[in-house]
């Protein structure tokens, strides 16, 4: 009777031992999971953590870029940065840009009695550019004495100006009317209040008799890290479409979507060419009124000439058409 009660102890002992070692054999051998909840709070946990230390990373190393005034480009990527430099300045010049972005161009001016103003307006109009007003931050109590004064003593008034983010523009037109053959000393005060380097300025003027020649000059003193482009005394507004599309701002289609249809039978009876009732004689040659108007329009505008003709020509005096009592 012992004997067989300690077979069968003998017996559980080893069935539980081997329950145990398949149990554990078992769980090796399976992927081990965790409940959605302790999942995602070990995910996070992680997240914050990696977070954190990036974070941490970046807001250090900023600090350190910024310390030694290294550029956003890394010093990894300097000689890059370099060659990306040199070839804007490169292309900053202004002939050959065609229409470019016009959110690039600024047309920052200086007007006393309004005629540097109107030219301003056209350049905005014919580019797209933004204008930007400079004005004297108190006005003159006596213009001549003190305006001379300022040119003469190379004084900087205090200005202000439209628009507050000048530098974030490449090209900046800068116009001023001419006083005692020079920039007003506005001008010089804008030159120097901004960072033109690599941009590109443009120069243009009003006056009565005088050019640009004589006021250019401040421009290469006070930002000689910048390209200067051809200046306009503007004061014949016929010269602007034609100096902008020589910088390359406007191209040469610009004005390929006008069209400008006309009607026109000039009088041709005579047998000298002189203007008439209803005809112009342009060098030699007799046009009618509203043939001679659309040329002058396309002129401005630089579009394309449609003249209306009837299938059956008109003579070459006007008597038949106007039939007595025709309606």
């Amino acid at each position: 009777m012992v004997c067989k009660m300690k077979k069968r102890i003998l017996a559980w002992s080893l069935a539980a031992g081997m329950a145990l070692l398949l149990t554990a054999c078992s769980q090796r051998n399976e992927p081990q999971t965790e409940s959605p909840t302790a999942a995602s709070a070990a995910g996070e946990a992680v997240v914050t953590e990696a977070g954190t230390e990036s974070k941490e990373n970046t807001e250090q190393t900023a600090g350190i870029e910024a310390a030694e005034g290294i550029t956003s480009a890394g010093s990894e990527g300097a000689a890059e940065s370099t060659a990306l430099a040199e070839e804007e300045t490169e292309t900053e010049s202004v002939t050959g840009t065609g229409n470019g972005d016009a959110g690039d161009i600024l047309i920052a001016y200086f007007s006393n009695t309004g005629n540097t103003e109107a030219v301003a307006g056209q350049i905005a109009e014919l580019t797209g550019g933004t204008l930007a007003e400079i004005q004297r931050a108190q006005e003159y109590e006596d213009l001549q004495s003190e305006a001379e004064e300022e040119i003469q003593e190379g004084i900087r008034p205090e200005i202000t100006v439209s628009v507050s983010n000048v530098e974030d523009y490449d090209t900046v037109f800068i116009g001023y009317p001419i006083w005692w053959d020079e920039a007003p000393a506005m001008i010089s005060t804008f030159l120097e209040s901004y960072d033109f380097s690599g941009k590109t300025l443009i120069p243009f003027c009003t006056s009565a008799s005088d050019s640009i020649d004589n006021s250019l000059h401040i421009f290469g003193e006070l930002c000689p890290d910048a390209t200067i482009a051809q200046g306009l005394t503007a004061n014949d507004d016929a010269d602007i479409e034609a100096w902008l599309r020589e910088l390359g701002l406007i191209s040469e289609s610009a004005g390929s979507n006008i069209l400008i249809a006309y009607f026109s039978v000039p009088e041709t009876d005579g047998t000298d060419t002189v203007a008439g009732a209803s005809r112009v004689a342009v060098d030699g040659e007799v046009l009618g009124n509203c043939q001679y108007i659309a040329q002058l329009i396309q002129e401005e505008t630089g579009g394309d000439l449609f003249r209306i003709e009837t299938v059956q020509e008109y003579p070459g005096t006007h008597a038949p058409v106007y039939l007595p009592g025709a309606v």
